[in-house]
């Protein structure tokens, strides 16, 4: 799995140090539109991008082990 998120950040030109980097400000605002505008119709009881995203962070960074 490892491997495949670093060939497709590579392949997107995408860099990153650390966890944080993939959950930037810019990133998280245009998860939250389109969570908001888009998934919000599609799936009922759509849990809070915010606690999705708490839950995410650490799995993100056991995938990358830094």
């Amino acid at each position: 799995m490892k491997e495949h998120l670093l060939e497709k950040c590579l392949g997107k030109e995408v860099s990153f140090t650390r966890v944080e980097d993939f959950f930037q400000d810019i990133m998280v605002s245009s998860a939250k539109t389109t969570w908001d505008q888009s998934l919000e119709a599609l799936v009922d009881r759509l849990p809070p991008l915010a606690s999705v995203l708490e839950d995410l962070k650490p799995q993100v960074e056991h995938l990358l082990q830094f």
